[in-house]
């Protein structure tokens, strides 16, 4: 049986969490400005983080958390280059493909898509880094 301590992966959710809400804060205005230029993107009010919205993104935090501390855990990740290595791979096979499919086929905006990918980054990056310390 896989052992995972959840008291981490909530403390590290909620870390994640706040990184991830610092880093969009430090892009606001770049996002704004770049929802003005496109018209599909123009409403500001889907930028206000509603109580609804924090606690959705809190609970997609804690389950790519979850999914993050089990792979780290079948990986046997045991060294921080280990777990960067993998976080890498993931950022590539997962969040940037789906990313670049939607500048692709859905016309997402470019600026945005890069400025979602740094965030997915850096959560994987944490992730990865905080689950194999901890082991």
């Amino acid at each position: 049986m896989i052992q995972v301590n959840y008291l981490v992966i909530v403390i590290a959710s909620v870390v994640a969490f706040l990184l991830s809400a610092l880093y969009y804060f430090g892009f606001n205005k770049r996002i704004r400005a770049i929802r003005r230029a496109h018209s599909a993107y123009q409403t500001d009010d889907e930028s206000s983080m509603s109580s609804v919205k924090v606690i959705v993104e809190l609970m997609r935090t804690f389950v790519l958390a979850v999914v993050i501390a089990y792979a780290v855990t079948l990986l046997n990740l045991w060294f921080i280059n280990q777990a960067l290595i993998v976080a890498v791979w993931l950022w590539v096979g997962f969040p940037l493909i789906m990313l670049v499919g939607a500048v692709v086929h859905e016309k997402f905006p470019v600026g945005l898509a890069v400025i979602h990918a740094g965030d997915w980054l850096i959560k994987l990056i944490l992730l990865c880094v905080v689950f194999t310390a901890w082991r």
